[in-house]
Parts: C-alpha cells; sequence; structure tokens
C-alpha cells in the first residue's frame, strides 16, 4: 500500500496518485493530517506484546495497515505555515491537534526505507542553508559571493564590494503581514545597488541582511533530483523587471523547456543529495552567460507541477515511479 500524507486539495500530491491510478496502483491511501480527526478513525494500542495501530477512512471504510505500507509520499501535513496545529493550540481544537500529532508521530516513527523520496525528519533538517552552501562548495558547485550579518558596518564592507547585491530572505518564504496570522506575504529577491544599500544602513544601529552577489543570467534551472532519474527544467528569466531577480512572481508567463545535463553535473547533484542526507532534492541554479551554473540552493519537498503543465514533461509520473519501485 502506498500512503501519500498531503492536504485533500494538494495539486501535486493529486496529480501523483493519478499517476499511481494510470500505473494501476489502486491501493493508495489518503492522509490529510489536518482534518484527520474528522476524516480518519485512528486506533493505537500498546501493552506488554507490542504495538500496534490501524487508520480508517470514514468516507469509504478503507483501512491502513502500517505492516502493508510500501512506500509513503510526505508531500506536506499542513496548508499553511500559520496553522494552529504547528503552535500551541488554543482548547477548542485540543482534540484535532491530538489526533495530528498522534498520526505523525506514528508516520514518522516508520522506517526510513518506506520514505523513497526522503523521510521528513531528513528533509527538514537539509533546510539549513548554511549547511547547504558548505556542502555545495565542498561538491564544486559555483556559488555566489554571500553574506549575513546583523552587524552593519560588516555590512557595509561586503556590500562595498560589490557592483550590484542580491538581497533575500534566508529562512522564509512569507511573513505574517501587521499582525494578522492568517495572511501572509512573499518575500522575492530583489537587486540594488551597492551606494542605495549603503545610504540606508548609514542610519541604522542594527540590522540583519542576508546578501549576495547579483548574478547576471539568461535563464535559471530547476533541477529535480529523484533516486533514478533527473528532470532539469530551463527558465527564460531574460527581462525580468526592473530590479526583480526571481521568477516566481510570473513564472507561468515565462517560457520553460526540458533540458539535458552533462554527466559530471549529475554526478555533483547526487553527491550533494549523499551529504545532506537526502533521497530527493529540487534545486535552484541561474545559468551566467559564462562559466558553469551558480548554486542557489536545494529545496527538499518543492513544488514542480507548473513545469509538468507547461512543458508536458511528466514529473508526476516520475514520482509515482520512486514510489512504486523504491530504491
Amino acid at each position: 500500500m502506498i500512503v501519500i500524507v498531503a492536504p485533500e486539495e494538494d495539486f501535486h500530491a493529486l496529480a501523483v496518485r493519478d499517476a499511481l491510478a494510470r500505473a494501476g496502483r489502486d491501493d493508495v491511501f489518503w492522509m490529510d493530517l489536518e482534518r484527520a480527526f474528522e476524516n480518519l478513525s485512528l486506533e493505537w494500542e500498546a501493552g506488554a506484546a507490542g504495538a500496534k495501530w490501524t487508520v480508517t477512512s470514514r468516507a469509504d471504510s478503507s483501512r491502513l495497515d502500517p505492516q502493508k505500507i510500501t512506500s509513503i509520499y510526505w508531500r506536506r501535513i499542513v496548508r499553511e505555515h500559520t496553522s494552529p496545529l504547528l503552535r500551541m493550540p488554543v482548547s477548542g481544537i485540543l482534540d484535532q491537534y491530538e489526533i495530528f500529532s498522534s498520526l505523525r508521530w506514528l508516520l514518522e516513527a516508520l522506517p526510513a526505507h518506506l520514505f523513497p523520496l526522503g523521510h521528513p525528519h531528513f528533509q527538514n533538517r537539509a533546510e539549513n542553508k548554511h549547511r547547504q552552501t558548505e556542502f555545495a562548495i565542498q561538491c564544486g558547485f559555483r556559488i555566489p559571493a554571500s553574506f549575513h550579518s546583523n552587524e552593519p558596518a560588516a555590512l557595509r564592507r561586503f556590500i562595498s564590494a560589490q557592483h550590484e547585491v542580491a538581497l533575500k530572505a534566508l529562512r522564509m518564504p512569507g511573513v505574517i503581514q501587521d499582525g494578522s496570522e492568517s495572511e501572509t506575504r512573499h518575500i522575492f529577491c530583489r537587486s540594488f545597488a551597492p551606494k542605495f544599500l549603503l545610504d540606508k544602513l548609514q542610519s541604522v544601529e542594527r540590522t540583519q541582511l542576508f546578501c549576495q552577489e547579483a548574478v547576471k543570467r539568461a535563464c535559471d534551472l530547476r533541477v529535480m533530483v529523484f533516486p533514478k532519474e533527473i528532470i532539469a527544467a530551463e527558465i527564460d528569466t531574460s527581462g525580468l523587471a526592473g530590479n526583480n531577480l526571481d521568477w516566481r512572481e510570473d513564472t507561468l508567463n515565462r517560457a520553460h523547456r526540458i533540458v539535458s545535463l552533462p554527466e559530471g553535473f549529475q554526478s555533483q547533484l547526487r553527491e550533494f543529495l549523499r551529504l545532506m542526507d537526502l533521497k530527493a532534492g529540487y534545486f535552484d541554479f541561474a545559468v551566467p552567460a559564462d562559466g558553469p551554473p551558480v548554486f542557489f540552493e536545494c529545496n527538499t519537498n518543492a513544488q514542480w507541477l507548473w513545469i509538468e503543465q507547461l512543458t508536458g514533461h511528466p514529473i508526476g509520473e516520475a514520482i509515482a515511479r520512486a514510489l512504486i519501485q523504491p530504491a
């Protein structure tokens, strides 16, 4: 049995479920942990003879026996970063919180080999961007000059040495606006002239910035590395408006094409995953006019469906193959 862990309306997980169905697999059990209290029935029992548990769908009475699980696609456990299930709960959702936590722990306690695209513990640890940078250098990837500090004088030294500076968020892709916990906005990467930033830094005693040299390029690469195959999409970044360095704001309006990668580059990608204890990764690179691609980051569980839709390349089928035939 193949388990999908995702909100029931997650388009990426739905695409993988459809790909599994086309491959003849009808033994898929969907677990929406955020709505498990209403939609799933959990029975867990422990005693001197050991522990055992089962989950039953209230909708169709299908039953999940953990002994019969062959693979798990851990897509995501909540719909939004602001989910109340990710923090100390209010009393009104305590039952929902307890079932959510119990199911999450039970799944995370299963053997790592049942997660062919990565166990959530390893995925979470691999989000460390400083660790990613160290291993990228170790693998021989070209990286942009980068600097992170909360000391204005140190920031001024780095910025003064650049022709153009890219600013980005180090940790989170979104922030809560105006104290509202239901609204987030994305922080996209922008470039700035050094003089502009130096003038701003003159008037502050303390701040923090994650800075990189701005990489001039005509395209980026989103590279999806799975256990048995690699899919690379080239994304046109020419004509980015103003000081925008980020293609995510108007991705669907940009040209995408599937490209092949040199074997040496593929080996570097695999070595990076090995060092990071990952089974799969979603890499972002810039492709400058001269020299090798420039490493930005490796996402552990990123979005990909828009690439399938724009290029017609069956990425969902590749994920389904990894779940059906784990490495």
